[in-house]
């Protein structure tokens, strides 16, 4: 088996990226995939919910999650 490793990736760049969101009330300025994921999720921001999900930017992929 042959094993190959990559570069670490770029210390620069943020991975994670968190919002706190109110219930009911998502961010207007967050994304039409997020809106509609956090949607078909069942998430509305109560208290203890979590939606994140995976996202491509200008900086490559990142996560961001969402918390109520």
């Amino acid at each position: 088996m042959i094993v190959e490793f990559q570069a670490a990736a770029d210390a620069d760049t943020p991975r994670l990226a968190a919002r706190l969101v109110e219930q009911d009330a998502l961010p207007a300025d967050l994304p039409r995939v997020v809106t509609e994921g956090a949607g078909a999720a069942r998430f509305s921001g109560k208290a203890g919910q979590v939606f994140d999900l995976f996202m491509e930017g200008p900086q490559g992929v990142s996560r961001l999650a969402l918390a109520g």
